[in-house]
């Protein structure tokens, strides 16, 4: 379930930096500015995928140990979730382009 970040939820996501966050019970939290951001729903989805494949203490023990070992940049279920947001986002940009280029034909 992706819900807009308040309250707790919402200091906790401007300490930690970040727009979104997926917690283990599936539950998102998206920063209320990001909340249109589908690139940023992809990422977050890719976590929830991870839950149901790990299952939710799995999940948390696992990106503990590769948030600690690898730091969050390099970890790699960070990569995962990174990649299907870079995918969604190159091809919203690659579709507004297309659009744009035919805008121009058509005017």
């Amino acid at each position: 379930m992706f819900v807009q970040a308040q309250g707790f939820w919402l200091w906790l996501l401007n300490r930690l930096g970040c727009d979104g966050l997926t917690m283990p019970w599936g539950t998102v939290y998206i920063r209320p500015s990001c909340w249109h951001d589908m690139g940023l729903w992809e990422h977050e989805a890719v976590h929830l995928a991870q839950i149901d494949r790990m299952g939710p203490v799995w999940f948390s023990i696992r990106y503990l140990y590769e948030l600690a070992r690898y730091g969050y940049r390099d970890m790699p279920m960070e990569h995962e979730a990174n990649e299907a947001q870079k995918y969604h986002d190159d091809w919203h940009a690659a579709y507004e382009k297309k659009r744009a280029d035919l805008q121009k034909i058509v005017d």
